[in-house]
């Protein structure tokens, strides 16, 4: 399923855009890779309470078409109460809610995470942003101060969004936690079982992280993405398995198997675009790239359609024929233009020189789009292949076009 056994010129880095949130040092790395808390570039102050947290929020690396469709983040549901999926019943419970971070008291709350470090948390009363206070607690453990499993009983009773987020970054962060089958059972508990949404979202991240041969924390990912009661929940689970995957490539194809299901099940229409947006098209089965085709059906939602026009853009050279086809089929009933241009740029990504006949044909149909298709065919016919290069010179044609003084070639 995953991400790793594509070019280097193919990983696009939409996780990174998606979930680059809490910027800062080096030892913040996990927190920016998996914690959908916002865009901020900056170290993040803690907050007197805070937006609810989403993770499905759509990226558009490197476009440069104009688009009207997009992600939708945050909305209700679970997975469809009925079906199998290989082996997994999707749950039954009622749609409640995503309950926002209650008010948060952030002397209380450090005061209590000093008390329970002991010695190890003398100088935490210092810290003033949430990016310090990762490196802080990530410092600790790679110096053997603290061990991971008191981070983990932590994290049991910690409340808040905000310091879940720490207490994940830090043990994302250290190898051996992600490592220790100790930990690992006791976050898939808190997985499956803990009634705070939020501490079930921080145990699903670290489990993506988390090396396991054995499939246990893939299958508490799963059951999570197919059938938590919050949506937001189930969207988490999906991108912690995209990383999962990539953690423990012996699962990549159970995983894929559990993904497509729930793209092909699950009732929230965000659910599903999250879980089109875990599949990694690359080294997939034709059928796989099939059903994901398929979805461009004008009876999908224009999220849907969306997010399946972008996943097509990550199939293999072998899928080269079929994507072509596909999309361009699909192109000329799509009446969504923001739709339509991330066809327009999953045609260029995984069709390459192979797309330039549908291209020049689509132009002819699409005067809203022409100027974009215009500018791939230009760079597609000198032969270029590498797609941030193509991106790259398509940006420079654009930023020509947009100087009166300067005509692109």
């Amino acid at each position: 399923m995953m991400r790793s056994r594509r070019p280097a010129e193919e990983r696009e880095g939409r996780a990174a855009i998606l979930f680059a949130a809490l910027a800062g040092g080096a030892l913040c790395l996990a927190v920016v890779l998996f914690f959908g808390v916002g865009s901020e570039s900056g170290p993040k102050e803690w907050p007197g309470s805070g937006p609810e947290k989403n993770g499905s929020g759509k990226d558009d690396p490197g476009a440069t078409v104009p688009r009207d469709a997009g992600g939708r983040s945050g909305e209700e549901g679970g997975a469809d109460a009925a079906g199998d999926c290989e082996g997994h019943d999707h749950g039954s419970e009622p749609d409640v809610p995503v309950a926002g971070p209650a008010e948060y008291d952030r002397e209380k709350s450090m005061a209590r995470l000093k008390e329970m470090l002991g010695r190890a948390g003398e100088g935490i009363d210092k810290i003033s942003s949430l990016n310090s206070l990762v490196e802080f607690l990530a410092r600790k453990l790679n110096q053997g101060v603290i061990e991971p499993k008191a981070l983990v009983e932590i994290l049991r009773e910690e409340d808040h969004p905000e310091m879940l987020d720490a207490l994940l970054g830090a043990l994302s962060a250290h190898s051996p936690a992600t490592e220790d089958p100790a930990v690992r059972e006791a976050m898939i508990d808190v997985a499956r079982s803990d009634p705070n949404p939020d501490r079930r979202r921080a145990a699903l991240l670290f489990l993506g992280t988390a090396v396991d041969p054995s499939g246990g924390a893939a299958e508490a990912l799963l059951a999570a993405a197919e059938r938590d009661p919050l949506a937001e929940i189930q969207m988490s689970a999906l991108t912690a398995l995209a990383e999962h995957g990539r953690n423990n490539q012996e699962l990549v194809a159970r995983i894929q198997d559990g993904v497509l299901s729930i793209v092909r099940t699950a009732k929230a229409d965000a659910v599903r675009a999250q879980a089109l947006s875990s599949l990694d098209l690359y080294g997939a089965q034709p059928s796989v790239v099939e059903t994901v085709a398929g979805l461009l059906s004008p009876t999908s939602s224009l999220e849907l359609r969306y997010s399946a026009a972008s996943a097509l853009g990550g199939a293999g050279p072998q899928h080269q024929e079929a994507v072509v086809s596909g999309i361009e089929t699909a192109y000329g009933v799509e009446q969504d233009q923001g739709v339509r241009a991330e066809m327009i740029q999953s045609l260029v990504r995984a069709g390459r020189t192979q797309a330039l006949e549908a291209l020049q044909r689509l132009r002819e149909d699409d005067p809203d789009l022409r100027v974009h298709i215009d500018d791939y065919v230009a760079i597609l016919e000198t032969g270029e292949v590498d797609f941030q290069q193509i991106q790259a010179l398509k940006s420079e044609r654009e930023r020509k076009r947009s100087s009166p003084s300067e005509v692109p070639h």
